[in-house]
């Protein structure tokens, strides 16, 4: 990957030093390659150490996700069959392809629990108890996305105010794991480990104010509203390498079908040499109905998955942008 990016660097590197200097209105296609970093706060999962005492052992409630995406838009001609609509004389088709990572990771000391206070995540209760130890809660993430979009015409000269409409699939995996070291004898123990797979399906409306282009810079404001129907698959199992001879051996799987809800906003500037770009932007997203695995905390109810929190974003994104 990183030989790729060089190229194409190195490329751009040579078509900003031509003398040619591209038309901003007469351009075709426009590809773009981006780095994207983001914060996202999040539900927790938790795991009850002690259900007498209601002590749970937590992921974080942040996580830090990066990773690239690359865009691709073509812009119709004039003579189009959407030319004279609101969507000016010459929209645009495109499409987005995002992957993101990310992981956290929590550690909790927990001493002696009290007696018969273990709590399975099937909500059974073994009469039994843990010894103090050091509880580490780990969240793996990986986010992908495909979107494709139908824009409004944006001139140069002028403000454009560019509709946005889009259809996108989404894909969120959720991997959890919960671990125990035993503070007197130091040996570590998977407690739970498993996950959440979830298909997204949805469309967006936005808004894309842009100012006029003025000595190669240009500033944008976008704002966007998103709603997609999610299908989740839950799979835990507890001790799964039978290392835990007092703690039952258990598997747990929940399926779900909910909607989820985005609200954003972003800032952008732009910087033009000739027919290449450079451009960055910050963003804040509010979301609701994100599915996460709600841990049990309570006898004879099983751990489930959940979507009835809000989850918030804050992230920000570099480009390089090739216009032709």
């Amino acid at each position: 990957m990183a030989k790729q990016i060089a190229a194409l660097f190195c490329a751009t590197a040579m078509l900003m030093g031509t003398s040619a200097m591209a038309d901003e209105n007469n351009h075709d296609f426009t590809f773009s390659l981006n780095g994207d970093l983001k914060e996202s706060w999040v539900p927790t999962t938790a795991y009850t150490v002690d259900r007498n005492a209601n002590t749970e052992a937590k992921t974080d409630d942040n996580i830090t996700l990066y990773g690239f995406s690359a865009d691709a838009a073509y812009r119709l001609s004039e003579d189009n069959f959407l030319s004279g609509s609101f969507l000016g004389n010459r929209p645009s088709i495109g499409i987005s392809i995002l992957h993101l990572t990310g992981e956290s990771k929590a550690k909790d000391f927990y001493a002696v629990s009290g007696v018969n206070s273990v709590l399975g995540i099937d909500g059974a209760t073994p009469n039994t108890f843990w010894a103090a130890g050091t509880w580490t809660s780990e969240n793996d993430v990986k986010l992908s996305d495909v979107s494709l979009t139908l824009s409004g015409t944006e001139n140069a000269k002028t403000w454009s105010f560019i509709p946005e409409f889009g259809l996108s699939f989404r894909r969120h995996d959720l991997e959890y794991k919960a671990s125990r070291k035993g503070a007197v004898t130091g040996n570590y123990f998977e407690v739970v480990n498993g996950g959440l797979d979830t298909n997204m399906y949805g469309g967006t409306l936005g808004l894309n104010v842009l100012s006029p282009v003025s000595d190669g810079w240009r500033f944008g404001v976008r704002a966007g509203v998103t709603a997609m129907v999610t299908s989740t698959d839950m799979s835990l199992t507890q001790d799964a390498n039978s290392a835990l001879p007092t703690i039952p051996d258990v598997s747990v799987k929940d399926n779900d079908n909910s909607g989820f809800y985005e609200g954003s906003l972003s800032l952008s500037v732009e910087k033009t040499f000739g027919a290449v770009s450079i451009s960055s932007e910050v963003y804040g997203n509010a979301n609701y109905g994100l599915p996460y695995i709600d841990g049990t905390s309570q006898a004879g109810v099983a751990t489930k998955i959940a979507n009835d929190k809000t989850a918030y974003d804050l992230g920000g994104r570099l480009s390089l942008n090739i216009k032709f």
